[in-house]
């Protein structure tokens, strides 16, 4: 995968914990196997770790950072919910 593709495959990932409480759940508590069932790959010997504050990576162990929708768009909560849905079907195609 190039880094376009990792790119666009986060904002996916990331549109869809921000609709659906029980994924992002499982994608902080488990996010290599979230990752890996979403189509990442994962090298050998690397650890990700999902966040929701930032963390500095490592060769070994690499942080994604899980940013909630208020940092990133400012909207009350119903626009809020709308536009992560729909940010979340521009992705699944």
């Amino acid at each position: 995968m190039n880094i376009e593709e990792n790119k666009k495959l986060w904002a996916k990932i990331v549109a869809k914990a921000w609709c659906d409480e029980a994924f992002k759940a499982e994608l902080l508590n488990n996010p290599e196997q979230v990752l890996k069932a979403e189509g990442a790959e994962i090298p050998e010997g690397v650890h990700v770790h999902v966040v929701e504050e930032q963390k500095p990576s490592t060769a070994e162990d690499i942080y994604l950072d899980l940013p909630p929708v208020k940092e990133t768009i400012n909207l009350n909560e119903a626009d809020e919910k709308k536009a992560a849905f729909g940010a979340y079907c521009c992705f699944s195609k």
